[in-house]
């Protein structure tokens, strides 16, 4: 923030990469990449290296068309000037949430499901009875229940059994199919 840029300060505290963001069009507090996203530089599936304009990917909530196949190399953004008092304020201020609401003292891959329509996944997966239930050393976090955390040694078949299991369960008791907003690499999806 030395350059006291403002547009992304909503985005403080999201786990994960640039590139991963980019790909799943990450986004907290009413704020998505498709709203600061100027371009990026991709590899992609013939491997070749493109530069490729916001205004040529399709970006939805927690979606883009970018091929899950490429590598997001690069991404630029539109960022406007700001008082850097005021992006920090707001800044700590999300910060400050997440530290109350989301289990950041156990490593985690973020929200495992997409907010469904006029929903919260965590309030259903909540209503579903499954905080705390775990598969091996994965757990549905009794703080957050859409986050899965690892409470030491989960592999990945713990954590994809889980969010097997709480899709189900959620679906049997809601009548709601979560959709994943993770995704899984050499799961087939």
């Amino acid at each position: 923030m030395a350059s006291e840029l403002s547009g992304a300060e909503k985005l403080s505290g999201i786990p994960g990469s640039i590139g991963g963001a980019v790909m799943l069009n990450a986004g907290a507090f009413n704020t998505e990449i498709k709203d600061i996203l100027a371009a990026v530089k991709l590899v992609d599936t013939d491997n070749q290296i493109k530069n490729v304009s916001r205004d040529r990917i399709v970006m939805q909530y927690r979606w883009t068309d970018i091929s899950p196949d490429a590598i997001v190399l690069e991404a630029s953004f539109n960022l406007q000037p700001g008082i850097r008092s005021e992006i920090e304020k707001i800044r700590m201020e999300i910060l400050a949430f997440r530290r109350a609401k989301q289990p950041l003292s156990l490593p985690s891959a973020g929200s495992v499901f997409k907010r469904p329509p006029g929903d919260y996944a965590g309030r259903l997966i909540e209503e579903a009875g499954l905080k705390g239930r775990s598969i091996g050393g994965a757990r549905v976090s009794p703080k957050h229940a859409n986050f899965i955390v690892n409470t030491g040694g989960a592999t990945s078949s713990d954590v994809c059994g889980l969010v097997d299991v709480v899709r189900r369960e959620v679906l049997d008791a809601t009548g709601i199919l979560l959709e994943e907003e993770i995704r899984h690499l050499g799961r087939g999806e």
